[in-house]
């Protein structure tokens, strides 16, 4: 494999370990109260 296409490859695995494991803390992070949404679509129920 090219030398620079393994690095980029590496580099990207090494960037989705990263934000895998900061959306596991995200998901552990227990809410209380204080961890809204900023969406709205997911915090209002759907206006039909």
């Amino acid at each position: 494999m090219d030398k620079d296409i393994k690095d980029l490859l590496l580099n990207l695995q090494s960037e989705v370990t990263q934000i895998n494991n900061r959306l596991d803390e995200i998901e552990k992070t227990p809410s209380n109260g204080n961890y809204v949404y900023t969406d709205e679509s997911i915090n209002s129920k759907q206006k039909s």
